[in-house]
């Protein structure tokens, strides 16, 4: 744009905002958060702004225009130079404050340096030092010591009972060290061995026998549970010292690990207890019964246990749950012995236990043979209550 009474053109008043605008987003860079001076920033650029769109009306732009743009583009370079030099020099102090901190953090990283070393100095003769007293201590030790032995008193004859009985047969079904505490005339009343029971616990001398970490009850059907119990370390010293016995292995130990789990070890227990009482020859380990004698690693039945009476052998799986996908175990067993006994917990199981087999027998192809089934609750009844399926 040329000076004198040159018309300003729209084009001259974009580019001159263009410019203010540059100006100030510049300043605002500079200021960052310094409040005062984004202020100023911002007055600054309203008022050039407000000046500019006073002069630029078409009425007054022929003459005053000229020397008002002249002054202002004079006035923004000078402005912008003063930034670009203030940028410069800020950047300059930067470098400067970089050098002056790292050779500030290296001074104190020779400073540390030098307590580290002086601390693994330290270190290394209190090592020395542990090692010889260690060397001292173990050279006075005695090769041998004698503990204090513990006196342990039980009193009661029923507690002292209830130890010996443990101790000799394993019995860790706690209801059946009641009946025979009352069964053997120690006392008439089943409480008082529960008392007793609880006694021996309180004193650390019987426990609760537990499972991977869990104390653990038996639970054959609705209800409260029954205790399983195992003599401590320190009640099995007392009995085995009291009546110079060797205590014999918790009957629960082998077991659980061989069934894997309590429940199913403890109704075997229980059928192994009402089959002998009922007039059977049990075996508790019975051999496995193969399909071919020739081949040792073939198809077999493996029941949980044997009973045999009147010469008459059956093999007996004790069912903790009713599953019709035991269909082939039972069907092996019938094929090979001719016979079943399935024993369940409760006569709500074998009534549904009865229903399932009725079903599968009915298929085509089942082997005959004679399938007894019962439960553990009418066992403990005393009540002859059996099904017997014939095929």
């Amino acid at each position: 744009m040329e000076n004198g009474i040159t018309q300003l053109t729209t084009r001259d008043i974009d580019k001159l905002t263009r410019r203010i605008n540059d100006v100030f987003w510049n300043w605002r860079t500079f200021a960052g958060t310094d409040k005062n001076e984004l202020h100023d920033a911002t007055s600054w650029r309203d008022r050039m702004i407000k000046a500019l769109h006073s002069v630029t009306k078409p009425s007054r732009r022929p003459y005053a225009m000229p020397v008002i743009l002249d002054v202002l583009s004079h006035t923004l370079t000078e402005m912008e130079m003063a930034y670009y030099m203030l940028d410069d020099a800020e950047r300059a102090s930067g470098v400067r404050t970089f050098v002056n901190e790292n050779a500030r953090l290296s001074h104190e990283a020779q400073a540390l340096r030098a307590q580290v070393a002086m601390l693994e100095k330290q270190l290394g003769a209190t090592q020395a030092e542990c090692a010889t007293w260690r060397e001292r201590a173990l050279a006075a030790a005695p090769a041998s010591v004698t503990i204090p032995a513990q006196t342990v008193t039980v009193r009661s004859k029923i507690d002292k009972e209830i130890l010996r009985l443990i101790a000799v047969t394993g019995l860790a079904r706690s209801w059946h060290v009641i009946t025979r505490i009352v069964a053997d005339g120690w006392t008439e009343h089943e409480n008082g061995v529960r008392n007793a029971l609880k006694r021996l616990k309180e004193t650390e001398l019987l426990t609760d026998f537990t499972w991977n970490g869990k104390a653990q009850q038996w639970k054959p059907r609705a209800g409260g549970g029954r205790q399983l119990l195992r003599l401590t370390e320190r009640g099995q010293t007392w009995a085995e010292m009291a009546f110079r016995i060797k205590a014999v292995p918790c009957e629960l130990d082998e077991l659980v690990q061989k069934h894997k789990g309590v429940e199913h070890a403890v109704g075997i227990l229980e059928a192994q207890h009402w089959l002998t009482a009922n007039g059977f020859e049990v075996d508790v380990e019975p051999q496995a019964r193969l399909y071919d004698e020739s081949d040792p690693w073939g198809t077999r039945a493996e029941p949980d246990l044997t009973a045999t009476l009147h010469g008459e052998l059956w093999p007996v799986e004790v069912q903790r749950e009713v599953d019709g996908r035991n269909g082939d175990k039972w069907r092996k067993a019938v094929e090979l012995y001719g016979r079943l006994m399935l024993i369940v917990f409760s006569e709500q199981a074998r009534e549904k236990q009865v229903r399932l087999l009725r079903i599968e027998t009915g298929r085509w192809g089942w082997p005959a043979g004679t399938i007894r089934v019962g439960s553990l609750e009418a066992l403990e009844q005393g009540v002859e209550r059996w099904t017997v399926l014939e095929r």
